[in-house]
């Protein structure tokens, strides 16, 4: 019998998208799915389109969230409420691929030991042009190879996409490690994501691009300025803090946390108008974890960069970039 696969929606101003995202969903061909749709306070018509799918398919659940708690709070909700065996997530505004779940389940099925199953994806427009999409190959990768692959590609090279709504997690798994999102407005992904892959043994990649993000101009990473400096702020500090954790400071990840510090400081940069950036690269929730032993990892330019950074030299920095 097939595995009960909760999919978790949160849905917020959706419903320009909402009805094709939902429709992709019960349109799977592995069918034993629990869909759990959260209305997170949403001030449009996502609440009842949520309602209305519902009247249609038995494995849909709605729930209003009473206060909005943001799509990280509303996800940890979903996990809480969720029964099945398995969990996975939605935006409300992508759609995926009608063998996305069969293909994925499959593979836990064949590989009795995986933790985690993630797919491709591909990154349209709203217009329907395709900007890109991931490349990672297929196959099986074991504890080491997670740490000693996937983590230095995820950390500070960022070439890896940590989206959770690419992945399927094993509920039991999220659950024995207390694996939350974390309070941000953006890559709340990230440190869900890093927790969970140091927490299991083993995963497996399905090459295949399962999943459609589309890109809007109105998305929220387009126009979040604020939250984006917010992310660039405390990021590398729940990043430090979950790699102290799991025993994963090597010289080599203190030189990727370095590089963490100087993209952080390119978004504050960019998103910060010239009255406010030094206030911003001097609050000690971005200084938190910058530390010296990062510097002494570094090698070339970005060594520069990172100590011009870690002594608040801005004008010199400023002038090398």
């Amino acid at each position: 019998m097939e595995k009960l696969l909760s999919i978790i929606v949160p849905a917020y101003n959706g419903e320009k998208y909402l009805e094709k995202c939902i429709t992709s969903i019960i349109d799977q061909s592995y069918k034993n799915l629990e869909i759990i749709l959260i209305d997170d306070k949403s001030p449009d018509l996502s609440g009842e389109i949520c309602e209305k799918f519902a009247m249609k398919d038995d494995r849909i659940k709605v729930f209003h969230n009473k206060e909005n708690m943001g799509i990280y709070g509303t996800r940890n909700k979903g996990i809480s409420i969720a029964s099945g065996d398995y969990v996975t997530f939605v935006d409300d505004d992508d759609y995926i691929e009608k063998t996305m779940y069969q293909k994925m389940m499959q593979k836990f099925e064949e590989n009795q030991e995986v933790d985690l199953v993630l797919c491709n994806f591909e990154n349209i427009r709203e217009t329907g042009a395709k900007i890109g999409k991931s490349r990672e190959k297929e196959g099986k990768y074991f504890k080491d190879e997670i740490r000693k692959d996937f983590l230095y590609r995820l950390i500070g090279n960022q070439e890896i996409a940590c989206a959770v709504w690419r992945c399927i997690f094993k509920k039991e798994k999220i659950i024995e490690n207390d694996i939350k999102f974390i309070a941000s407005r953006v890559k709340d992904d990230m440190c869900f994501f890093l927790q969970y892959i140091l927490a299991i043994d083993s995963l497996y990649c399905v090459e295949e691009c399962l999943y459609n993000y589309i890109t809007y101009a109105s998305s929220t990473i387009n126009t979040l300025g604020i939250g984006n400096i917010q992310d660039a702020m405390t990021m590398p500090n729940y990043y430090y803090e979950i790699l102290k954790k799991y025993n994963m400071l090597d010289s080599k990840m203190k030189s990727n946390m370095g590089i963490e510090y100087i993209k952080s400081y390119m978004a504050i940069r960019k998103n910060c108008d010239d009255l406010d950036i030094y206030r911003k690269l001097n609050d000690p929730n971005f200084r938190k974890s910058m530390k010296w032993e990062f510097f002494f990892a570094m090698k070339g330019k970005q060594k520069i960069i990172y100590l011009l950074l870690k002594l608040r030299l801005y004008g010199v920095l400023d002038k090398l970039l």
